[in-house]
This record gives C-alpha cells, structure tokens and sequence, in this order.
C-alpha cells in the first residue's frame, strides 16, 4: 500500500487508511489525518520516499522533478543539481524541463527547495502543538531516522540551500531564510505555550535550531548520529535549567570559604 501510496494509485476509500498510517509513523496529531488526503500526500512523498526507501515510479512528472531535485540538494548542495541528474533519477523526458519550469535551473532549484520545506515544515508545526521539549525530541528523532535511512549521504536541503548557495542563485537564500523563520516562529511559539516569555522563547529557539542543524552536518561527516544526539541531550539540559530558573529563579550564590571560617 505505501508503493501506491507513494505512486498515486490508491483508491478514495483506501486513501484515509494510509493518511493514519503515515500520522501514526510521524506522531502527528490526530487533526493531520482528516486534512486533504491528496494535499497531504503532495506534502508527504518527499519526506516518505526517503524515510521507507521506495522511489516514486509514476505519478506526476513535475512532482517527481521536484522530489528528485531536493533529493540532490539535500545530497550535494545547489551547485550539484544539474538538469541531467534530475532526469536521470526522476525518469521525466528532458522536454519536460522547460515545460514545468520554464524559467528553467533556477525555478527548479527554487520550488524544490519550498518542496523539501514544507514538508519538514510540517512536521516541525505538528509537533509544536505539544510544547517546546516534544518538538526538539521530534526534530531530533526525524534527522536522525533520515541520516541513518540516507547512509549519511543526505543532509538538511535548507541548509545546503542556505551555505550552499552561488551568486546567480540569490533566490535560494532568501527561500530559506524564509523557512528558518518559519522554524524559529513554531518553536518560539512553543517555548510561549510552555510558559517561557517571548524574548526567553525565541532565543531557544534560535540556540535549538542552530545547534540540531550544525549537529546534522556533523553527523554526516563523521557518519555517525552521535553528535545530534549528543547535542540533544545538553539542548535539553539548557532548556530544562531555563525552565527550572523561570519557575525558581536563580540560586543564591554560595558564601566564599574564607568569610566562612572568620565567622
């Protein structure tokens, strides 16, 4: 079913089964399943095709375009997308290229990036809505199952975007600068709805993202989760010492040693 699922092929009645299926696999809210299934599935095949190793073999070809773009992004950064590698793995004929892009590279490169986005987005906006701590867990837990799925060959396609990003390709880092806010404001909201005030929140959420997403580059580069989870773990320390501040505040300083003893 996850073949069809990925290919387009279900049926209507068999749809809202693996729309739950795939809101069981990513722990999203119960509210995701009722959504529009072809919308879901549209936001869902990039993250899926690599999450489960299975390639999209029909369906549409400008979807595919896309999904095999962000897949070389996220892999080899912008400057590695080239028009003959997205052919080669999507199987589009190459007059596909100027018919769904016309502007052609750029506007490639482009909307695959909003693609690859949208569809972390969407699991970083469904876990938001259980606090700040369950989203880093959550984003923590979905990097790592992608490294691993990926053999550490595939990264974040936001930051490859971002870094990676050539002088004829501006466009690219303003596209992901929107989708670093976009990230930044679910969590600050989060951090809000745990308690924390507006400038504590952002500012975790600023030190979460940059931490988790410097931790994936060193994830790969060492071929080992390791580091993100090492990170995770004083991520969490940080979080759990603010909060304990917020509720207690800070601990009165010890007394030094000497004035002690002269008592």
């Amino acid at each position: 079913m996850i073949d069809d699922f990925l290919n387009g092929e279900l049926l209507p009645d068999v749809i809202p089964q693996i729309v739950d299926r795939v809101a069981a696999r990513f722990e999203l809210a119960p509210g995701a399943a009722a959504r529009s299934a072809r919308g879901l599935i549209a936001r869902w095949r990039f993250v899926l095709s690599t999450a489960i190793k299975i390639p999209t073999k029909r369906g549409s070809t400008r979807t595919n375009m896309l999904i095999s773009a962000a897949e070389v992004l996220r892999e080899r950064g912008a400057a590695g997308v080239t028009i003959d590698e997205v052919l080669a793995r999507s199987g589009a004929p190459r007059g596909s290229v100027y018919y769904h892009f016309p502007e052609g590279r750029n506007q490639l490169l482009t909307e695959a990036l909003q693609y690859a986005g949208e569809a972390i987005t969407e699991v970083i906006d469904e876990a938001a809505t259980n606090g700040g701590m369950y989203l880093v867990r959550q984003f923590v837990e979905f990097w790592e199952a992608m490294l691993v799925e990926s053999d550490f060959t595939a990264g974040c396609p936001v930051l490859a975007a971002a870094i990676g990003s050539a002088d004829d390709e501006p466009q690219l880092t303003t596209v992901a600068g929107s989708i670093f806010s976009h990230w930044r404001d679910a969590l600050t909201r989060a951090f809000v709805s745990d308690g924390f005030d507006e400038p504590c929140a952002a500012s975790l959420a600023i030190m979460c993202i940059a931490s988790l997403e410097g931790a994936v580059v060193l994830c790969r580069s060492t071929r080992s989760v390791d580091p993100l989870r090492d990170v995770a773990e004083h991520v969490e320390f940080l979080i759990k010492s603010r909060e304990f501040v917020r509720r207690y505040g800070l601990p009165a300083p010890a007394e030094p040693a000497i004035r002690q003893q002269h008592r």
